[in-house]
């Protein structure tokens, strides 16, 4: 798993809402628990990650300043090192055709050059 998914499964432990800068937003979702009767199967409430690339400026620099806070960054410098991370998740996307993001779920480049995430199904740890 990369860098910049550990960085966000990290805050998403806190957050329901993690904004990278320049990539996009990673907001979870609760889905309740269930009843499948037919299975005799109780399925218990998980957070899914849903992922908006439109939504990528966050005025309270959540993610940068754990960037910060971790390497000991000037906020400049936290910024650039996300700049890095977001860079190098593109070229293994482009490279490879999908990134896993561990807990969070699979990135993949579709035909025509647009990325989309499924949502890991068994969701994140809360």
């Amino acid at each position: 798993m990369n860098e910049l998914a550990i960085h966000i499964e990290y805050l998403l432990l806190s957050h329901d809402t993690v904004i990278v800068p320049t990539f996009g937003e990673f907001r979870t979702m609760q889905t309740p628990a269930r009843w499948i009767a037919g299975e005799n199967l109780f399925i218990p409430p998980v957070r899914n990650v849903h992922f908006n690339s439109a939504i990528n400026f966050d005025p309270e620099e959540i993610f940068l300043q754990s960037l910060a806070n971790i390497y000991n960054l000037s906020p400049e410098e936290a910024l650039k090192r996300c700049e890095e991370m977001v860079s190098e998740f593109h070229k293994t996307l482009v490279t490879e055709g999908s990134v896993d993001f561990g807990s969070i779920g699979v990135f993949s480049l579709e035909d025509d050059a647009e990325v989309t995430m499924a949502s890991c199904e068994c969701g994140i740890t809360t």
